[in-house]
């Protein structure tokens, strides 16, 4: 689905891009199709910064603790099948 998306967006900056050229020239459709590719990775370009910030404890969120999973064997406990029959559905 994303590759989907990326395609229609690369097709929408290829038209803003000739319509731009026809329009208003060569030197305006370049600098705008710039601005554009900046702005789609603006959360690339913003990252570095934020992450000094937050290592060295300046960030306002402070520093989150490490997110772990449980192994899936700890889960082996859990029968999958109701208790109660009546949420049992069937197709009959």
């Amino acid at each position: 689905m994303e590759q989907q998306l990326r395609r229609y967006f690369v097709g929408a900056v290829g038209f803003a891009f000739v319509l731009t050229w026809a329009t208003l020239g060569a030197t305006i459709a370049v600098v705008a199709t710039i601005v554009c590719l900046a702005g789609t990775r603006l959360d690339r370009l913003v990252r570095p910064i934020n992450g000094k910030e937050r290592a060295s404890g300046h960030g306002a969120r402070g520093s989150r603790s490490k997110l772990t999973a449980r192994p899936l064997s700890a889960e082996s406990g859990y029968d999958l099948v109701p208790d109660e029959p009546s949420l049992i559905i069937s197709a009959h």
